[in-house]
């Protein structure tokens, strides 16, 4: 007896979102560009209500988007408002929006204009300077 399609697509997504929790709470400290995370930085993180880090969140999503995205549009299903897999719930995302690569070793703040030799420094200052529009309310509301 073969599977149908619509129990494949429910262990597919399974699957997906089982990835994808896998992914952002991963206890490694090396993140996905093999920088070393600072204790500081985790712990900013934590006390601050976000729990995944900037790098993990975007490995993840990278792969939800490159993934599980194209798979949930071609099968035309609506992933609801108060699923962690929803964009909207992405803490970081309006901040990636506002991320402007200029030139190869430009980087610029969307929200103040400043900018930055590497992307790694505008990352550190969307943390310092811009932490009051990181997406929190939808994730921990």
């Amino acid at each position: 007896m073969g599977m149908t399609r619509k129990h494949f697509n429910v262990v597919f997504l399974r699957l997906c979102f089982t990835v994808f929790l896998q992914l952002i709470s991963v206890s490694s400290s090396t993140s996905p560009q093999g920088q070393m995370e600072t204790a500081a930085s985790r712990s900013l993180e934590h006390d601050n209500g976000v729990h995944c880090s900037r790098e993990r969140s975007k490995a993840a999503w990278k792969i939800i988007d490159e993934y599980l995205m194209p798979f949930v549009e071609k099968e035309r299903y609506k992933i609801s408002s108060r699923c962690r897999l929803h964009p909207e719930n992405d803490v970081y995302r309006d901040q990636e929006q506002h991320k402007m690569h200029v030139d190869i070793n430009e980087w610029r703040c969307g929200y103040c204009k400043k900018t930055f030799y590497e992307e790694k420094y505008l990352d550190k200052h969307f943390d310092n300077r811009h932490y009051d529009l990181l997406n929190v309310v939808s994730v921990n509301g």
